[in-house]
């Protein structure tokens, strides 16, 4: 049982530096005006390791996606109102998509 658990960490660990730098990547992409991004691979790294866990645990992984993408967002200069609006809208865009493609 300890290592399953420590396995699903790790698992989020790993999860949450690639959906970091994914969103590090889609932020820098950002123009400064209308903060609409050219750019935004975060989503599709999030959806991608919700497809390949087991429904049960996706609360781990959209919490996960939702600090970071929350963080980021202020580091990069959002207000905080802005910041957890968009957050808050992408992993519900990704929630979304893991409900209509997960079989």
């Amino acid at each position: 049982m300890r290592s399953r658990v420590r396995g699903q960490l790790g698992d989020v660990a790993k999860a949450s530096v690639i959906f970091g730098v994914a969103v590090w990547i889609g932020l820098a992409f950002t123009g400064p005006e209308g903060r609409v991004a050219s750019v935004w691979p975060a989503n599709g790294v999030l959806l991608g390791f919700l497809l390949t866990v087991a429904q049960v645990h996706w609360h781990r992984f959209l919490a996960v996606g939702f600090c970071i993408n929350l963080l980021l967002a202020r580091h990069f200069g959002d207000d905080a109102s802005t910041a957890i609006f968009l957050s808050g809208c992408n992993a519900l865009e990704v929630l979304l998509a893991a409900l209509a493609l997960k079989p």
